[in-house]
Formats: structure tokens, C-alpha cells, sequence
């Protein structure tokens, strides 16, 4: 009898990465930016980067911000900026919705982060609420409500009032109630009953 052939052994499948939609016609985000800039757009207070427009520099506005192009600078609004085109640099603003392939900066708000379906965030995002449901890798820091969506990643520090992180949601971080109001030494103290 010939002598059998030792049979190969498995190879392990490589370790699969997290699906990570890119943004589509269905992010709520990017549908709730449309709707803030079409009524800014109304009132007469609102500039557009139009797709295919670069701007090298930083920027600053009295109104709102619609970015479709590219702005490699940092972004400075008195009013709202939504962002589906591509920029490099801080954004600070008295609202924000994002809802682009990736936004190198830090977001700073006066109100609401929006981060959509798809979009990845390097650098810190604060304000007073914030809607992440893409990718963020940086510290979140907001004095109201931070709900972590079921698609998004997190990888950094969250510190808000509160926090919802719903399932299937990604968070290497540490997560802090510091804004709820809760004297947590004071709760836990021994009390002498008498």
C-alpha cells in the first residue's frame, strides 16, 4: 500500500472587519442636514462649497455652511454647517451634522454633533448633544445626551450627562456620567444611624 499524504491543515480565516456602511441615501443624518440647510437657505444665511470647489485655508462664516467640496483649514460658523464633502481641520459651530467619507479635526458645538452612517471622525467631538452613528476616534465630551447608534465605533473616552449606546454599537473607551449630577462619594458614604 503506498503511504498516505499527511492532508494540509486548515488555515484559520483571517479575522473579519466590522461591516462599515459609507454613507447613503438612507442615513438620517445626511436627510437631516438637507432639510436644516433647505430652511437656512430661506432665510438667506447660508454658504455653499459646491462640489468640485477646493479651498485651501482656513474659513469663517457669520451664517450656516454647507460644505460639498474640499476645505483643508480649519471651519468657523456662527450659524449650522453640514458637511457631506471632505474636510481637513476643526469645525466648531453652533450645530453640526456630518455625514462624509472622513472629517480629520476636532467637532465643537454650541448644540448637536450629528455623525452619520458611514462617516469616520478623527479627532474630539464636544457640544451639548451629540447623535453618533459612524466612526469617531477621539474623546467625546458633552454636557447633555450622547447616543452611540447601533453602527458606530468608538474608540475614546465618552463624558457626558447621559449616555445611550445601543446594541451592535463599538465603544474602546472609558464612558463617564461626570455632567448627571450625582455626587457618586456622597452616595456611597456610611451614614451613622443613631
Amino acid at each position: 500500500m503506498p503511504a498516505e499524504e499527511p492532508k494540509p491543515e486548515k488555515e484559520e480565516a483571517p479575522t473579519a472587519m466590522p461591516a462599515f456602511e459609507t454613507n447613503t441615501e438612507n442615513d438620517p443624518i445626511l436627510k437631516e442636514a438637507k432639510q436644516i440647510m433647505d430652511e437656512e437657505r430661506k432665510g438667506g444665511t447660508i454658504t455653499t462649497i459646491t462640489a468640485g470647489t477646493t479651498i485651501k485655508g482656513g474659513i469663517s462664516s457669520d451664517g450656516s455652511l454647507e460644505v460639498m467640496g474640499v476645505i483643508t483649514g480649519d471651519v468657523e460658523c456662527q450659524g449650522k454647517v453640514a458637511i457631506v464633502g471632505t474636510v481637513t481641520g476643526n469645525v466648531i459651530a453652533s450645530e453640526i451634522y456630518v455625514s462624509s467619507k472622513r472629517l480629520e479635526g476636532g467637532l465643537s458645538s454650541e448644540g448637536a454633533v450629528k455623525i452619520g452612517v458611514g462617516t469616520i471622525v478623527i479627532g474630539d467631538v464636544d457640544g451639548t448633544s451629540a447623535y453618533i452613528a459612524g466612526a469617531v476616534k477621539g474623546d467625546i465630551d458633552v454636557n447633555g445626551h450622547v447616543i452611540v447608534d447601533s453602527t458606530a465605533i468608538v474608540q475614546g473616552n465618552i463624558k457626558a450627562k447621559s449616555i445611550q449606546v445601543n446594541n451592535g454599537a463599538v465603544v474602546d473607551g472609558y464612558c463617564s456620567l461626570n455632567y448627571a449630577g450625582v455626587n457618586l462619594e456622597d452616595f456611597f458614604a456610611e451614614t451613622n444611624i443613631n
